[in-house]
């Protein structure tokens, strides 16, 4: 939802309490939380498959979040000129750093996501050219606002797809 551009989320007790017990999902999400406090959506990188990728930031310093339906399945991350590079499972939990070979980081995307967080490189950008572009094509594609759209933003919105 952050990604979306959501401030708050309405979620059924019953999913975090089971009348005895907070359970696990409750954990798995107070992580999310408190690793995402104080980040703003940077846009998705575009990763195989069906891979879902939203990067979060504050600063130089990101979060990217890496899970994908059905059975898990190997990506590779783009990481070049990332620093401080750490991954964690949903529960916030400290998993072994695989090496970084050709600026990629091979990550295993199941529908639990795992968590890397890092400092700077290039995938802060290329998150940043996917979100424009994503805008841009809204902007394109919605007939309600053609009229309305200048000249110099037409080409620029063109230029961003």
């Amino acid at each position: 939802n952050l990604a979306a551009g959501a401030t708050s989320t309405g979620l059924s007790a019953g999913l975090f309490y089971d009348g005895k017990q907070m359970g696990e999902a409750f954990v798995a999400l107070n992580a999310l939380g408190r690793r995402l406090a104080a980040t703003q959506h940077a846009g998705n990188l575009q990763l195989a498959g069906s891979v879902s990728a939203p990067l979060f930031r504050d600063g130089a310093r990101w979060v990217l979040a890496i899970w994908s339906e059905g059975a898990p399945k190997s990506v590779e991350v783009p990481v070049a000129g990332a620093t401080e590079l750490q991954l964690s499972d949903a529960w916030g939990n400290p998993v072994a750093l695989p090496e970084v070979k050709d600026g990629g980081l091979s990550v295993d995307a199941g529908p639990m996501p795992v968590l890397l967080t890092g400092s700077g490189g290039a995938l802060l950008v290329d998150a940043a050219r996917n979100k424009a572009a994503n805008a841009a094509r809204r902007l394109l594609d919605d007939k309600s606002l053609q009229r309305w759209i200048a000249p110099e933003v037409r080409t620029l919105a063109q230029a961003a797809e």
